[in-house]
């Protein structure tokens, strides 16, 4: 869940130097000595009122825009004192108390990229710099730098474990990093504290799943429920902390109980995605299908579903879904897409055609309905399509590794034996390396390319069929073809045992190759 620091605790110390200030002031306002005195004494709607008389009155005093700001930041309101800081700072670029605040108000508006630069000007001063290494380790724990944010915790010294969202932050990326020692320590500290919140205790609860402890995070979440039933998430983590610590049954029967009461999105997805795991799928339909009635514009679901029908063997059921989301959003590029790829897999390979076509049509700069399309024509033997419309897609997307060994898969297949049409085999292995080199770790176009190499440049095809079984374990395809160089260079002790891992009666039933699948469209990002 989001980060958020509830902003007072950090602010007392900027208050305090700002009552220097104004102490020192010639000529210090009553009226802002006087809202000054409320915030203090913790009466923050009456400081708002009088700060604002007195801004109203004498504009253009840093003193007393920061202190305003400051008042909006303890009524949890950071967005109105942004521009507050913000004047202060232009009337005085040098007012470090409104440059502080102003940096602790953009991290609790979660504007992390403006958070920084100004944490980072505060390094450079020493009375503020432990402060701001604090916030940085936080803003590099919630995005998940957790080297960078292990090195700031350690720089902000005892800061790091006196306020709680610090103390759970290190934490967590101590855990992350794979440091259980130090992290199981702050733990032990962590469950000593007496001054947790119910939001406290939540993300508590998540940095003991960080550390492999899910049924303490499990007790976590208790705590949390015992101060505030009412706390956003709790239902969520519980189900998530429930399906980590292998509870699943438990996991399912809660979230489905929990749902059942009141509705959830995030609840339903996550439930789906525990029982397709589980392999119920039942349940997951039926979790899918209470979340397209409940979220009905949302492509995903749609397509979630229609996915777990197709495991099911279910296309026609598939299609359907699919079908009722285009009816609801009849221009969605990805449900166009994912029509066309339930209707390949039914083997109508012309209606697949016309969707992927209308997907193009109206995203032409998105390339997966135009592999989609390839892939179609491939698997239909309408290669010469193919070869159009990927010479025009490695054109138009030269960064898409996929297109690229689409079009060397093509070009391969275009020619009508292993020794025919010398370019067309130049071509493919040139497609091939580009998508190696765009994506080192696609297995296929490693298998690929030892296929091309086989019989002129063992020494290679053996390299790129290793690296096609390191990289896929599962490819039987590439050992058996491994295996088989093996033998033949000699090394037959590699290749006997390569050949005991292969079923060679399935290795024989199949082509020898990996053809083009429609799951890696599935499984790429779509806008």
């Amino acid at each position: 869940m989001p980060l958020k620091l509830t902003i007072l605790q950090f602010l007392v110390p900027g208050l305090v130097t700002l009552v220097a200030l104004a102490a020192e002031s010639p000529t210090p306002s009553p009226r802002l000595s006087y809202g000054m005195e409320l915030l203090r004494q913790g009466r923050v709607d009456e400081a708002i009122e009088v700060l604002d008389a007195e801004n109203k009155a004498h504009p253009n005093n840093p003193i007393l825009l920061n202190t305003f700001g400051a008042a909006f930041c303890l009524k949890n309101r950071p967005g109105d004192a942004l521009p507050l800081f913000q004047e202060a700072l232009r009337l005085n670029q040098g007012f470090r108390p409104a440059l502080k605040n102003l940096a602790i108000a953009e991290f609790n508006l979660e504007r992390y990229d403006s958070a920084i630069s100004h944490f980072e000007t505060l390094l450079r001063f020493p009375e503020t710099r432990a402060e701001a290494n604090l916030f940085l380790g936080m803003i590099a724990s919630a995005r998940l730098r957790d080297g960078d944010a292990i090195r700031y915790f350690g720089e902000a010294g005892e800061l790091s474990s006196r306020e709680p969202r610090a103390h759970i932050s290190f934490i967590r990326s101590l855990c992350r990093a794979g440091d259980a020692a130090r992290g199981g320590a702050m733990i032990g500290a962590l469950q000593k504290r007496a001054d947790l919140s119910a939001g406290d205790e939540l993300d508590a609860a998540a940095a003991f799943s960080d550390c492999g402890r899910n049924n303490e995070a499990l007790d976590e979440l208790v705590r949390a429920e015992t101060l505030n039933r009412a706390l956003p998430g709790l239902a969520y983590e519980r189900v998530d902390l429930l399906a980590k610590a292998g509870r699943t049954e438990e996991a399912i029967r809660f979230a489905q109980e929990a749902t059942l009461r009141s509705p959830d999105g995030q609840i339903l997805t996550l439930l789906a995605q525990i029982a397709e795991k589980a392999g119920k799928l039942d349940v997951a339909i039926d979790a899918l299908r209470k979340l397209i009635q409940i979220e009905p514009a949302s492509e995903d679901h749609y397509i979630d579903l229609s996915l777990l029908c197709t495991k099911f063997r279910n296309n026609g059921l598939a299609l359907e879904i699919i079908d009722l989301g285009l009816r609801r959003m009849p221009h969605s590029y990805r449900l166009l897409v994912q029509r066309g790829i339930t209707l390949e897999h039914s083997d109508k390979h012309a209606e697949a055609r016309e969707s992927f076509s209308e997907a193009i049509a109206l995203t032409p700069d998105h390339p997966v309905a135009l592999a989609a399309l390839a892939v179609s024509d491939i698997m239909s033997d309408r290669i010469s399509d193919a070869l159009i419309e990927l010479r025009s897609g490695v054109g138009q997307f030269p960064k898409d590794f996929y297109l690229h060994y689409l079009y060397g898969y093509a070009l391969d297949r275009s020619r009508s034996d292993a020794g025919a049409n010398r370019r067309a085999l130049q071509m493919a292995v040139a497609q091939f390396d580009v998508a190696i080199t765009l994506n080192p770790r696609f297995s296929a176009a490693y298998y690929h390319l030892g296929k091309l190499y086989a019989e002129t440049n063992p020494k290679a095809a053996i390299h790129n069929l290793e690296m096609a079984v390191k990289l896929d374990p599962s490819a039987v395809g590439a050992k058996y073809q491994l295996a088989r160089l093996y033998l033949k260079s000699g090394n037959s002790q590699a290749g006997a045992k390569l050949m005991d891992e292969v079923d060679k009666a399935k290795a024989a039933s199949l082509e020898l190759e990996q053809k083009p699948s429609l799951v890696v469209i599935e499984g790429r990002s779509t806008p």
